[in-house]
């Protein structure tokens, strides 16, 4: 028992109307397992970068690197409170820039603590 636009498709045929060349159902499934493939290869993509850049920083409340990612957040919200359309970015991006300004700022000591 074949669908219906399948017999529509076949009688159109027959009556010299329309001709189709190959098989559109097959190229249609293969079509759709190609999509498939590929949708699933970037899902896979995405996870391993998330998987790579979404970690978890634990410092002291004390040290350089946590005040200035929380100087880079203050400066950000006081940037985009009320300004809708304020093109600053997301916020992860200003609290890294905070640690890497810390980090930068400390120099050679922060090789020679993992160094010990």
């Amino acid at each position: 028992n074949k669908p219906q636009w399948e017999r529509a498709t076949r009688r159109k045929e027959e009556n010299g109307k329309k001709k189709v060349k190959g098989n559109v159902v097959g190229e249609v499934k293969e079509l759709a397992c190609v999509v498939l493939k590929q949708t699933l290869r970037s899902a896979q993509a995405n996870r391993d970068l998330e998987g790579a850049l979404f970690d978890c920083l634990l410092g002291n409340s004390s040290d350089n690197v946590v005040t200035m990612a929380q100087e880079q957040n203050v400066n950000y919200s006081a940037k985009v409170k009320g300004n809708k359309g304020h093109g600053q970015g997301p916020p992860h991006i200003w609290t890294m820039c905070g640690v890497l300004a810390a980090l930068v700022k400390e120099g050679d000591k922060v090789g020679r603590q993992n160094a010990e």
